[in-house]
Protein backbone atom coordinates (compact mmCIF):
# COMPACT_ATOMS: atom_id res chain seq x y z
CA UNK A 1 0.00 0.00 0.00
CA UNK A 2 2.59 2.22 1.33
CA UNK A 3 4.76 1.68 -2.28
CA UNK A 4 1.56 2.24 -4.39
CA UNK A 5 0.43 5.69 -2.21
CA UNK A 6 4.43 6.90 -3.41
CA UNK A 7 4.11 6.02 -6.98
CA UNK A 8 0.80 7.53 -7.33
CA UNK A 9 2.21 10.84 -5.28
CA UNK A 10 5.26 10.76 -7.58
CA UNK A 11 3.08 10.63 -10.67
CA UNK A 12 1.26 14.05 -9.70
CA UNK A 13 3.99 15.40 -8.88
CA UNK A 14 5.54 14.96 -12.06
CA UNK A 15 1.93 16.00 -14.11
CA UNK A 16 2.07 18.87 -11.87
CA UNK A 17 5.83 19.58 -13.31
CA UNK A 18 4.76 19.17 -16.57
CA UNK A 19 1.84 21.50 -16.64
CA UNK A 20 3.63 23.91 -14.75
CA UNK A 21 6.49 24.17 -17.86
CA UNK A 22 4.02 23.53 -20.24
CA UNK A 23 1.88 26.64 -18.55
CA UNK A 24 5.08 28.52 -18.75
CA UNK A 25 6.91 28.08 -22.30
CA UNK A 26 3.41 29.49 -23.24
CA UNK A 27 3.31 32.70 -21.28
CA UNK A 28 7.02 32.90 -22.30
CA UNK A 29 5.91 33.26 -26.08
CA UNK A 30 2.76 35.41 -25.13
CA UNK A 31 4.92 37.78 -23.78
CA UNK A 32 7.54 37.82 -26.49
CA UNK A 33 4.37 38.20 -29.03
CA UNK A 34 3.43 40.95 -26.43
CA UNK A 35 6.55 42.87 -27.23
CA UNK A 36 7.03 42.12 -30.82
CA UNK A 37 3.38 44.24 -31.02
CA UNK A 38 4.83 46.91 -28.91
CA UNK A 39 7.82 47.94 -30.72
CA UNK A 40 10.45 45.43 -30.02
CA UNK A 41 12.41 42.78 -32.40
CA UNK A 42 11.91 39.96 -29.92
CA UNK A 43 13.15 36.49 -28.92
CA UNK A 44 12.60 33.54 -26.75
CA UNK A 45 14.39 31.01 -25.30
CA UNK A 46 17.90 32.32 -25.71
CA UNK A 47 20.04 28.99 -24.76
CA UNK A 48 22.75 30.00 -22.19
CA UNK A 49 23.58 26.79 -20.85
CA UNK A 50 25.24 25.97 -24.06
CA UNK A 51 26.86 29.55 -24.26
CA UNK A 52 28.26 28.74 -20.98
CA UNK A 53 29.21 25.75 -22.00
CA UNK A 54 31.39 23.00 -20.24
CA UNK A 55 30.66 25.44 -17.00
CA UNK A 56 27.72 24.13 -15.46
CA UNK A 57 25.05 26.40 -15.43
CA UNK A 58 21.16 26.21 -12.90
CA UNK A 59 19.88 29.08 -15.64
CA UNK A 60 19.24 27.18 -18.76
CA UNK A 61 18.66 29.72 -20.75
CA UNK A 62 16.98 33.60 -21.04
CA UNK A 63 13.39 33.61 -21.39
CA UNK A 64 13.15 36.64 -23.49
CA UNK A 65 15.62 38.97 -25.15
CA UNK A 66 14.22 42.16 -27.14
CA UNK A 67 16.16 45.13 -29.31
CA UNK A 68 15.35 48.26 -30.18
CA UNK A 69 16.07 51.29 -31.87
CA UNK A 70 16.18 55.39 -31.52
CA UNK A 71 16.10 57.42 -34.50
CA UNK A 72 19.86 57.85 -34.58
CA UNK A 73 19.76 53.60 -34.39
CA UNK A 74 21.25 53.63 -31.27
CA UNK A 75 20.68 49.90 -30.22
CA UNK A 76 19.27 48.99 -26.89
CA UNK A 77 18.96 45.52 -25.46
CA UNK A 78 15.99 44.20 -23.09
CA UNK A 79 15.55 41.13 -21.26
CA UNK A 80 12.64 39.49 -19.40
CA UNK A 81 11.68 36.52 -16.98
CA UNK A 82 8.31 34.98 -16.30
CA UNK A 83 7.46 32.81 -13.91
CA UNK A 84 4.25 31.30 -13.50
CA UNK A 85 4.15 29.47 -10.61
CA UNK A 86 2.66 30.07 -7.20
CA UNK A 87 3.27 27.28 -4.80
CA UNK A 88 4.89 28.19 -1.31
CA UNK A 89 8.67 26.58 -2.68
CA UNK A 90 8.36 29.18 -5.51
CA UNK A 91 10.54 32.43 -5.51
CA UNK A 92 8.96 35.28 -4.25
CA UNK A 93 8.87 38.70 -6.54
CA UNK A 94 11.80 40.36 -4.72
CA UNK A 95 13.78 37.48 -5.00
CA UNK A 96 13.50 37.16 -8.88
CA UNK A 97 13.86 40.61 -9.40
CA UNK A 98 17.34 40.48 -7.80
CA UNK A 99 18.18 37.61 -9.75
CA UNK A 100 17.06 39.47 -12.82
CA UNK A 101 19.14 42.73 -12.31
CA UNK A 102 22.10 40.26 -11.38
CA UNK A 103 21.35 38.59 -14.75
CA UNK A 104 20.74 42.25 -16.83
CA UNK A 105 24.62 42.72 -15.62
CA UNK A 106 25.79 39.51 -17.33
CA UNK A 107 24.31 39.66 -20.36
CA UNK A 108 25.16 43.74 -20.81
CA UNK A 109 21.53 44.17 -21.56
CA UNK A 110 19.80 48.22 -20.97
CA UNK A 111 16.44 47.12 -19.10
CA UNK A 112 14.27 44.45 -18.27
CA UNK A 113 11.18 43.49 -17.08
CA UNK A 114 9.80 40.40 -14.74
CA UNK A 115 6.42 38.93 -15.17
CA UNK A 116 5.20 36.94 -12.39
CA UNK A 117 1.74 35.07 -11.13
CA UNK A 118 2.37 36.22 -7.92
CA UNK A 119 1.75 40.01 -7.57
CA UNK A 120 4.51 42.37 -6.58
CA UNK A 121 3.88 44.62 -4.08
CA UNK A 122 4.11 48.28 -4.93
CA UNK A 123 7.65 48.25 -2.75
CA UNK A 124 8.88 45.31 -5.00
CA UNK A 125 8.22 47.59 -8.30
CA UNK A 126 9.67 51.09 -6.98
CA UNK A 127 12.60 48.95 -6.30
CA UNK A 128 12.71 47.42 -9.88
CA UNK A 129 11.94 50.46 -11.52
CA UNK A 130 15.53 52.11 -10.07
CA UNK A 131 17.01 48.98 -10.91
CA UNK A 132 15.69 49.57 -14.57
CA UNK A 133 13.59 46.60 -14.32
CA UNK A 134 9.81 47.02 -14.58
CA UNK A 135 7.91 44.45 -12.43
CA UNK A 136 3.76 43.13 -13.49
CA UNK A 137 1.76 40.77 -12.52
CA UNK A 138 -0.31 38.71 -15.33
CA UNK A 139 -3.11 40.33 -14.69
CA UNK A 140 -0.99 43.24 -15.57
CA UNK A 141 0.41 41.30 -18.56
CA UNK A 142 -3.17 40.56 -20.32
CA UNK A 143 -4.66 44.00 -19.81
CA UNK A 144 -1.62 45.25 -22.29
CA UNK A 145 -2.01 42.04 -24.04
CA UNK A 146 -5.37 42.97 -24.90
CA UNK A 147 -4.67 46.26 -25.92
CA UNK A 148 -1.80 45.59 -28.14
CA UNK A 149 -1.82 42.02 -29.58
CA UNK A 150 -6.05 41.37 -29.88
CA UNK A 151 -6.62 40.15 -33.69
CA UNK A 152 -2.46 39.94 -34.08
CA UNK A 153 -2.10 37.00 -31.94
CA UNK A 154 -0.20 33.95 -33.73
CA UNK A 155 1.28 35.91 -36.44
CA UNK A 156 4.81 35.82 -38.12
CA UNK A 157 7.47 33.92 -35.89
CA UNK A 158 5.43 34.97 -32.33
CA UNK A 159 2.83 33.42 -30.55
CA UNK A 160 1.86 29.87 -29.29
CA UNK A 161 1.88 28.00 -32.43
CA UNK A 162 5.53 29.69 -33.46
CA UNK A 163 6.76 28.22 -30.34
CA UNK A 164 5.19 24.52 -31.14
CA UNK A 165 6.93 25.61 -34.87
CA UNK A 166 10.22 25.84 -32.51
CA UNK A 167 9.77 22.81 -31.53
CA UNK A 168 9.44 20.50 -34.48
CA UNK A 169 12.18 22.11 -36.24
CA UNK A 170 14.39 21.42 -33.29
CA UNK A 171 13.04 17.76 -33.90
CA UNK A 172 13.91 17.54 -37.48
CA UNK A 173 17.58 19.48 -36.57
CA UNK A 174 18.42 16.72 -34.12
CA UNK A 175 18.51 13.97 -37.23
CA UNK A 176 21.54 16.34 -39.12
CA UNK A 177 24.25 17.31 -37.71
CA UNK A 178 24.35 20.13 -40.03
CA UNK A 179 21.19 21.84 -39.65
CA UNK A 180 21.61 21.17 -35.72
CA UNK A 181 24.64 23.47 -35.56
CA UNK A 182 22.53 26.16 -37.62
CA UNK A 183 19.52 25.60 -35.08
CA UNK A 184 21.74 26.18 -31.79
CA UNK A 185 23.82 28.77 -33.53
CA UNK A 186 20.36 30.77 -34.00
CA UNK A 187 18.96 29.88 -30.60
CA UNK A 188 21.66 30.97 -28.57
CA UNK A 189 26.17 31.85 -30.08
CA UNK A 190 24.66 34.84 -32.14
CA UNK A 191 22.85 36.72 -29.84
CA UNK A 192 26.39 37.12 -28.03
CA UNK A 193 28.48 38.21 -30.79
CA UNK A 194 30.02 41.67 -31.48
CA UNK A 195 27.83 42.52 -34.69
CA UNK A 196 30.23 42.34 -37.58
CA UNK A 197 30.88 38.61 -36.35
CA UNK A 198 27.23 38.18 -36.15
CA UNK A 199 26.85 39.48 -39.55
CA UNK A 200 30.03 37.22 -41.38
CA UNK A 201 28.47 33.81 -39.57
CA UNK A 202 25.47 34.45 -40.74
CA UNK A 203 25.89 35.02 -44.13
CA UNK A 204 28.22 31.97 -43.95
CA UNK A 205 25.39 30.11 -42.72
CA UNK A 206 22.89 31.21 -45.34
CA UNK A 207 25.01 30.12 -47.74
CA UNK A 208 25.57 26.79 -46.46
CA UNK A 209 21.50 25.96 -46.34
CA UNK A 210 21.01 27.71 -49.73
CA UNK A 211 23.36 24.81 -51.11
CA UNK A 212 20.88 22.32 -49.12
CA UNK A 213 17.90 24.08 -50.62
CA UNK A 214 15.62 22.26 -53.31
CA UNK A 215 13.01 24.31 -55.03
CA UNK A 216 9.21 22.72 -55.04
CA UNK A 217 10.80 19.79 -53.34
CA UNK A 218 8.91 19.90 -49.93
CA UNK A 219 10.00 17.30 -46.94
CA UNK A 220 11.25 17.90 -43.08
CA UNK A 221 14.66 19.13 -44.19
CA UNK A 222 12.88 21.52 -46.07
CA UNK A 223 10.55 22.55 -43.51
CA UNK A 224 13.73 22.99 -41.42
CA UNK A 225 15.45 25.37 -43.92
CA UNK A 226 12.73 27.52 -44.54
CA UNK A 227 12.76 28.14 -40.80
CA UNK A 228 16.60 28.23 -40.08
CA UNK A 229 16.94 30.65 -43.24
CA UNK A 230 13.60 33.07 -42.22
CA UNK A 231 15.03 33.21 -38.58
CA UNK A 232 18.81 33.81 -40.38
CA UNK A 233 17.58 36.32 -42.35
CA UNK A 234 16.10 38.16 -39.51
CA UNK A 235 19.14 38.14 -37.23
CA UNK A 236 21.11 39.59 -40.07
CA UNK A 237 19.16 42.67 -40.66
CA UNK A 238 19.37 43.44 -36.84
CA UNK A 239 22.71 43.73 -37.23
CA UNK A 240 22.84 45.31 -40.51
CA UNK A 241 21.01 47.98 -38.90
CA UNK A 242 23.14 47.80 -35.70
CA UNK A 243 26.38 48.26 -37.56
CA UNK A 244 23.83 51.19 -40.11
CA UNK A 245 24.52 53.23 -36.46
CA UNK A 246 27.84 53.21 -36.84
CA UNK A 247 27.96 55.69 -39.62
CA UNK A 248 25.83 59.18 -38.72
CA UNK A 249 29.25 61.05 -37.44
CA UNK A 250 31.18 59.43 -40.52
CA UNK A 251 31.83 60.36 -44.47
CA UNK A 252 30.67 57.22 -46.61
CA UNK A 253 34.23 57.32 -47.47
CA UNK A 254 35.16 56.25 -43.30
CA UNK A 255 32.10 54.32 -42.77
CA UNK A 256 33.44 52.20 -46.08
CA UNK A 257 37.03 52.02 -44.40
CA UNK A 258 35.56 51.07 -41.12
CA UNK A 259 32.76 48.67 -42.29
CA UNK A 260 35.52 46.46 -44.82
CA UNK A 261 38.09 46.58 -42.16
CA UNK A 262 35.88 45.35 -39.56
CA UNK A 263 34.73 42.49 -41.29
CA UNK A 264 38.47 41.52 -42.33
CA UNK A 265 38.65 41.00 -38.13
CA UNK A 266 38.69 37.76 -36.58
CA UNK A 267 38.95 37.16 -33.13
CA UNK A 268 42.02 39.17 -32.88
CA UNK A 269 41.47 42.88 -33.46
CA UNK A 270 42.74 43.95 -36.81
CA UNK A 271 44.47 46.31 -35.65
CA UNK A 272 46.58 43.66 -33.45
CA UNK A 273 46.55 41.35 -36.55
CA UNK A 274 48.01 44.25 -38.74
CA UNK A 275 51.47 44.55 -36.63
CA UNK A 276 51.71 41.11 -35.96
CA UNK A 277 51.27 41.03 -40.30
CA UNK A 278 54.25 43.55 -40.64
CA UNK A 279 56.51 41.76 -38.02
CA UNK A 280 56.09 38.68 -40.04
CA UNK A 281 56.86 40.61 -43.73
CA UNK A 282 59.95 41.70 -42.14
CA UNK A 283 61.15 38.38 -41.14
CA UNK A 284 60.17 36.32 -44.47
CA UNK A 285 61.44 39.71 -46.42
CA UNK A 286 65.03 38.98 -44.57
CA UNK A 287 64.92 35.00 -45.01
CA UNK A 288 64.05 35.83 -48.82
CA UNK A 289 66.67 38.03 -49.38
CA UNK A 290 69.44 35.90 -47.62
CA UNK A 291 68.07 33.20 -49.98
CA UNK A 292 68.65 35.87 -52.86
CA UNK A 293 64.82 35.07 -53.76
CA UNK A 294 63.37 36.82 -57.23
CA UNK A 295 62.17 40.04 -56.91
CA UNK A 296 58.52 39.26 -57.82
CA UNK A 297 57.84 36.72 -55.12
CA UNK A 298 59.52 38.88 -52.32
CA UNK A 299 56.51 40.91 -53.61
CA UNK A 300 54.15 38.08 -53.03
CA UNK A 301 55.29 37.33 -50.06
CA UNK A 302 54.30 40.57 -48.76
CA UNK A 303 50.54 41.37 -46.83
CA UNK A 304 50.48 37.55 -46.87
CA UNK A 305 49.37 37.60 -42.38
CA UNK A 306 47.05 40.46 -43.64
CA UNK A 307 42.95 40.20 -42.47
CA UNK A 308 41.07 39.45 -45.70
CA UNK A 309 37.87 41.00 -45.54
CA UNK A 310 34.55 38.16 -47.16
CA UNK A 311 34.25 38.95 -50.90
CA UNK A 312 30.84 40.40 -49.85
CA UNK A 313 32.43 43.35 -47.67
CA UNK A 314 31.99 46.39 -50.54
CA UNK A 315 28.46 45.03 -50.77
CA UNK A 316 27.27 45.09 -46.99
CA UNK A 317 29.05 48.43 -46.46
CA UNK A 318 26.86 49.94 -49.35
CA UNK A 319 23.70 48.31 -47.72
CA UNK A 320 24.75 49.53 -44.16
CA UNK A 321 24.94 53.06 -45.23
CA UNK A 322 21.76 53.32 -47.43
CA UNK A 323 20.24 52.10 -44.21
CA UNK A 324 22.27 54.78 -42.32
CA UNK A 325 20.86 57.75 -45.18
CA UNK A 326 17.02 56.21 -44.44
CA UNK A 327 16.78 55.89 -40.40
CA UNK A 328 12.96 56.27 -39.55
CA UNK A 329 12.26 53.65 -41.77
CA UNK A 330 15.83 51.48 -41.21
CA UNK A 331 14.70 51.15 -37.24
CA UNK A 332 11.49 49.07 -38.87
CA UNK A 333 13.21 46.90 -40.95
CA UNK A 334 14.47 44.42 -38.64
CA UNK A 335 10.55 43.81 -36.98
CA UNK A 336 9.39 43.98 -40.89
CA UNK A 337 11.93 41.21 -42.55
CA UNK A 338 11.29 38.88 -39.54
CA UNK A 339 7.10 39.42 -39.63
CA UNK A 340 7.37 38.72 -43.43
CA UNK A 341 10.18 36.25 -43.61
CA UNK A 342 7.96 33.56 -41.21
CA UNK A 343 4.63 34.87 -42.62
CA UNK A 344 5.75 34.25 -46.17
CA UNK A 345 8.24 31.40 -45.88
CA UNK A 346 7.45 29.63 -42.77
CA UNK A 347 3.62 30.33 -42.67
CA UNK A 348 3.19 30.28 -46.50
CA UNK A 349 0.60 32.79 -45.85
CA UNK A 350 0.14 36.67 -46.76
CA UNK A 351 -0.08 39.20 -44.23
CA UNK A 352 -3.76 40.47 -42.50
CA UNK A 353 -4.32 43.85 -42.94
CA UNK A 354 -4.22 44.39 -39.23
CA UNK A 355 -0.77 43.50 -39.26
CA UNK A 356 0.53 45.90 -42.76
CA UNK A 357 -0.71 48.74 -41.36
CA UNK A 358 0.62 48.33 -37.41
CA UNK A 359 3.78 47.49 -39.40
CA UNK A 360 3.61 50.50 -42.08
CA UNK A 361 4.68 47.36 -44.53
CA UNK A 362 2.93 48.91 -47.70
CA UNK A 363 5.43 52.47 -47.14
CA UNK A 364 7.51 52.58 -50.48
CA UNK A 365 10.57 53.34 -47.74
CA UNK A 366 10.26 50.30 -46.09
CA UNK A 367 9.61 48.55 -49.18
CA UNK A 368 12.91 49.97 -51.13
CA UNK A 369 15.29 48.94 -47.75
CA UNK A 370 13.32 45.35 -47.62
CA UNK A 371 14.62 45.09 -51.40
CA UNK A 372 18.17 46.38 -50.66
CA UNK A 373 18.63 43.70 -48.19
CA UNK A 374 17.23 40.93 -50.78
CA UNK A 375 19.61 42.35 -53.33
CA UNK A 376 22.66 42.29 -51.04
CA UNK A 377 21.87 38.80 -49.87
CA UNK A 378 21.05 37.61 -53.94
CA UNK A 379 24.72 38.96 -54.44
CA UNK A 380 26.08 36.95 -51.49
CA UNK A 381 24.18 33.93 -52.69
CA UNK A 382 23.20 33.79 -49.11
CA UNK A 383 19.14 33.74 -49.89
CA UNK A 384 16.50 30.69 -51.08
CA UNK A 385 13.94 31.65 -53.60
CA UNK A 386 10.95 31.72 -51.40
CA UNK A 387 12.70 34.27 -49.29
CA UNK A 388 13.82 36.08 -52.25
CA UNK A 389 10.31 36.52 -53.20
CA UNK A 390 8.98 37.22 -49.38
CA UNK A 391 11.34 40.29 -49.21
CA UNK A 392 10.45 42.02 -52.71
CA UNK A 393 7.24 41.53 -53.66
CA UNK A 394 4.78 44.15 -52.53
CA UNK A 395 2.34 43.96 -49.38
CA UNK A 396 -1.14 43.77 -50.85
CA UNK A 397 -3.53 44.30 -48.56
CA UNK A 398 -5.34 40.81 -48.22
CA UNK A 399 -8.29 40.65 -50.07
CA UNK A 400 -11.82 39.97 -48.19
CA UNK A 401 -14.88 37.87 -48.69
CA UNK A 402 -18.17 39.80 -48.20
CA UNK A 403 -19.00 38.47 -44.57
CA UNK A 404 -15.32 40.16 -44.35
CA UNK A 405 -13.53 36.97 -43.55
CA UNK A 406 -10.23 36.32 -45.36
CA UNK A 407 -10.14 34.79 -48.31
CA UNK A 408 -8.45 31.33 -48.58
CA UNK A 409 -5.27 30.56 -46.97
CA UNK A 410 -4.79 28.00 -50.02
CA UNK A 411 -4.67 30.84 -52.56
CA UNK A 412 -2.16 32.61 -50.41
CA UNK A 413 -0.05 28.99 -49.63
CA UNK A 414 0.61 28.93 -53.59
CA UNK A 415 2.35 32.17 -53.97
CA UNK A 416 5.04 30.88 -52.01
CA UNK A 417 4.95 27.16 -52.02
CA UNK A 418 5.49 27.65 -56.17
CA UNK A 419 8.24 30.14 -56.53
CA UNK A 420 8.62 32.81 -59.76
CA UNK A 421 10.96 30.76 -62.39
CA UNK A 422 11.64 34.70 -63.32
CA UNK A 423 13.03 35.22 -59.31
CA UNK A 424 14.53 31.41 -59.53
CA UNK A 425 16.52 32.17 -62.63
CA UNK A 426 17.52 35.53 -61.36
CA UNK A 427 18.53 33.95 -58.33
CA UNK A 428 20.44 31.33 -60.66
CA UNK A 429 22.98 34.38 -62.40
CA UNK A 430 23.44 35.58 -59.16
CA UNK A 431 25.07 32.57 -57.92
CA UNK A 432 26.94 31.78 -61.33
CA UNK A 433 28.60 35.01 -61.34
CA UNK A 434 29.94 34.12 -57.88
CA UNK A 435 31.17 31.03 -59.17
CA UNK A 436 32.82 32.85 -61.84
CA UNK A 437 34.51 35.65 -59.80
CA UNK A 438 35.23 32.62 -57.25
CA UNK A 439 37.17 30.11 -59.61
CA UNK A 440 39.12 32.98 -62.26
CA UNK A 441 40.85 36.15 -61.75
CA UNK A 442 39.46 39.11 -63.39
CA UNK A 443 35.03 40.79 -62.99
CA UNK A 444 31.80 38.91 -64.28
CA UNK A 445 29.10 41.58 -65.77
CA UNK A 446 26.06 40.86 -65.74
CA UNK A 447 23.90 41.89 -68.49
CA UNK A 448 20.23 40.92 -69.53
CA UNK A 449 17.51 42.03 -72.09
CA UNK A 450 19.37 42.77 -75.44
CA UNK A 451 23.21 42.01 -73.58
CA UNK A 452 24.46 38.33 -72.94
CA UNK A 453 23.48 37.52 -69.21
CA UNK A 454 26.92 37.70 -67.95
CA UNK A 455 29.93 38.74 -69.90
CA UNK A 456 33.36 37.96 -67.87
CA UNK A 457 36.39 39.22 -68.62
CA UNK A 458 39.98 38.18 -68.03
CA UNK A 459 42.86 39.97 -65.93
CA UNK A 460 44.08 40.30 -69.55
CA UNK A 461 40.99 41.90 -70.76
CA UNK A 462 40.20 38.60 -73.28
CA UNK A 463 36.12 38.04 -72.42
CA UNK A 464 33.90 35.52 -72.48
CA UNK A 465 30.03 35.49 -73.60
CA UNK A 466 27.89 33.40 -71.66
CA UNK A 467 24.41 32.68 -71.80
CA UNK A 468 22.08 31.24 -69.53
CA UNK A 469 18.95 28.80 -69.77
CA UNK A 470 17.07 28.00 -65.79
CA UNK A 471 14.91 25.51 -66.01
CA UNK A 472 12.33 24.37 -63.23
CA UNK A 473 12.10 20.40 -64.58
CA UNK A 474 13.11 18.74 -67.57
CA UNK A 475 16.42 18.27 -69.99
CA UNK A 476 17.83 21.14 -72.09
CA UNK A 477 17.26 20.29 -75.88
CA UNK A 478 19.25 21.81 -78.60
CA UNK A 479 16.19 23.59 -80.07
CA UNK A 480 16.83 25.98 -77.09
CA UNK A 481 21.02 26.31 -77.58
CA UNK A 482 19.75 27.48 -81.20
CA UNK A 483 17.52 30.24 -79.97
CA UNK A 484 20.58 31.03 -77.17
CA UNK A 485 23.06 30.93 -80.37
CA UNK A 486 20.57 32.74 -82.01
CA UNK A 487 20.51 35.99 -79.64
CA UNK A 488 23.61 35.94 -79.38
CA UNK A 489 24.32 36.34 -83.00
CA UNK A 490 22.64 39.67 -82.45
CA UNK A 491 26.21 40.86 -79.84
CA UNK A 492 29.29 41.83 -82.19
CA UNK A 493 31.71 40.11 -79.35
CA UNK A 494 29.89 36.50 -79.25
CA UNK A 495 31.60 34.84 -81.84
CA UNK A 496 32.10 32.04 -79.36
CA UNK A 497 29.96 31.66 -76.40
CA UNK A 498 29.00 29.50 -73.09
CA UNK A 499 25.66 28.06 -72.29
CA UNK A 500 25.40 27.41 -68.85
CA UNK A 501 22.03 25.71 -67.24
CA UNK A 502 21.14 24.39 -63.93
CA UNK A 503 19.07 20.98 -66.00
CA UNK A 504 21.01 18.13 -66.87
CA UNK A 505 21.60 17.80 -71.37
CA UNK A 506 19.35 15.71 -73.53
CA UNK A 507 21.16 13.27 -75.77
CA UNK A 508 21.19 16.07 -78.94
CA UNK A 509 22.98 18.75 -76.93
CA UNK A 510 25.65 16.14 -75.87
CA UNK A 511 26.24 15.29 -79.83
CA UNK A 512 26.17 18.93 -80.15
CA UNK A 513 28.76 19.15 -77.92
CA UNK A 514 30.78 15.82 -79.00
CA UNK A 515 30.62 17.36 -82.84
CA UNK A 516 32.85 19.73 -82.10
CA UNK A 517 35.29 18.41 -79.21
CA UNK A 518 37.68 21.71 -78.77
CA UNK A 519 34.45 23.92 -79.03
CA UNK A 520 36.92 26.34 -81.29
CA UNK A 521 33.37 26.96 -83.15
CA UNK A 522 30.02 28.06 -82.27
CA UNK A 523 28.69 27.24 -78.33
CA UNK A 524 29.45 24.94 -75.87
CA UNK A 525 26.78 23.94 -73.00
CA UNK A 526 27.86 22.53 -69.50
CA UNK A 527 25.36 22.09 -66.57
CA UNK A 528 26.46 24.29 -63.53
CA UNK A 529 24.35 23.75 -59.80
CA UNK A 530 26.88 24.45 -57.00
CA UNK A 531 30.42 24.66 -56.32
CA UNK A 532 30.68 21.09 -57.08
CA UNK A 533 30.79 22.07 -60.48
CA UNK A 534 33.19 24.85 -60.36
CA UNK A 535 35.88 23.24 -62.11
CA UNK A 536 33.98 21.90 -64.99
CA UNK A 537 32.58 25.93 -65.49
CA UNK A 538 36.30 27.17 -64.92
CA UNK A 539 37.69 25.20 -67.51
CA UNK A 540 34.91 25.88 -69.89
CA UNK A 541 35.67 28.96 -69.51
CA UNK A 542 38.93 29.52 -70.20
CA UNK A 543 38.54 27.39 -73.50
CA UNK A 544 36.16 30.66 -74.45
CA UNK A 545 39.02 33.20 -73.57
CA UNK A 546 41.41 31.24 -76.15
Amino acid sequence: MQRGSTARSASKTSSRSQDSADRGYEMEARVAQLWFWEGYFARRGINLERHYHPDPLLITDLDLMAFDFSPQLARTKHIGEVKTGTSRNTPKPLDRLIWLCGLKQVVEADSGELTTAITPSDRVRNLGRSLGITTQSLSDFERREKEAVAELDGLGSHGTVAAETVKKVQDICKRDPELERAFWFLRCEVWFLKPFIAVKQTVDLMRRLGRRWTPRHEDEDSTAIRWLTSEAASVFTLNAVTIAGLGFTLSKEQFTSLVVESLAEGIVPSHQARRFSESVDRYVAGLLAAAEAPARIRVDAVGAFLPKPPDYAEGFAELAWRLTQAPIAARSIPRQVDFLAFERVVNRREAPWTAVYKLGLRRQDGLRLRRLVAAFLRGANATIDVLDIALTREVQVEQRQGDGSPSSQSEQQALFSEPATESQATIYVARLREAIIRKLPGSAIIGGGDEPDIVYVSDDGRKAVIEVKHRVSGALGLSEVIDAKSQLDQYSEAENCLLVTNAPLSDEVRQHNASNPDFSQGIEVITWNDDRDDGLLARALMRQLR
